[in-house]
């Protein structure tokens, strides 16, 4: 699912982007009887994802309404901006590795990526933290230019709310390489970030305070740790972000 507005002669577009798809399979799912049991996706009713990626799709849905609203008030963007919504995110990234070689067939510039996947979870009563993951399986210009990106949302995320702490994930010890929506842009040449709760435990071993229900039947709306103010405060962020390097 994609969208966009294009900024005529614009020599580059940004990219504000999630995933539609989700998936119970690593948790356990409750028959007619409350019996517990493996979650068997062939049969049971399709997980809710509210968090994994329900959280990003409204972010990326909110960020389009923002930009509808500053272009009504006479905003003009320097280059264009791309809405996706890939499927297929729990299948090896198949959505959007698509639709990046489908863009660099189609000589697309991208000036950069930002991938919204799992942006509500927090634990009741944790510090709100966001992860910013720009590392890379391609070594070079590509991660370079990621890191920078990721560094734009780093400072932005204070402005927006001061009470948040950041996280700014880098390198080879990046956990979320090769394992969201962006990898497949590292892939063909392009700047781009994911953006998250905080998913992963730390180098030392310190567990991460996002959702519990990750990959599970519970990731749905009332799950304690999901977190809509939480959301709003990262959409935010990206959203800032990503208009801002468009030139509004």
């Amino acid at each position: 699912m994609e969208a966009e507005h294009r900024v005529p002669d614009a020599d580059s577009t940004v990219l504000i982007t999630a995933h539609l798809d989700s998936t119970a399979a690593d948790g356990e799912f409750f028959d007619a009887d409350g019996e517990p049991r493996p979650y068997d996706p062939a049969a049971d009713p399709a997980p809710p994802g509210a968090d994994d990626d329900g959280s990003g799709t409204a972010g990326v849905m909110a960020a389009a309404e923002c930009l509808r609203r500053l272009l009504d008030d006479g905003g003009t963007p320097t280059w264009s901006i791309r809405f996706v919504l890939f499927n297929a995110e729990e299948q090896a990234l198949t959505g959007s590795k698509f639709s990046a070689r489908a863009a660099a067939a189609a000589g697309d510039r991208i000036a950069g990526v930002f991938q919204m996947d799992m942006i509500a979870g927090r634990q009741h009563g944790s510090a709100p933290t966001v992860e910013i993951h720009s590392g890379s399986s391609v070594a070079g210009p590509v991660a370079t230019a990621s890191d920078a990106l990721g560094g734009r949302v780093a400072r932005t995320v204070p402005l927006i709310d001061p009470g948040v702490t950041v996280q700014q994930v880098t390198g080879d010890a990046d956990p979320a390489v090769g394992r969201s929506d962006h990898a497949g842009f590292h892939e063909r040449g392009w700047a781009a970030v994911a953006v998250s709760e905080d998913l992963f435990s730390t180098p030392d071993g310190e567990p991460g305070n996002g959702t519990r229900q990750y990959h599970t039947p519970g990731d749905t709306l009332h799950d304690e740790d999901h977190s809509p103010d939480f959301a709003a405060t990262v959409a935010r962020s990206v959203t800032a972000t990503a208009l801002r390097l468009a030139g509004l």
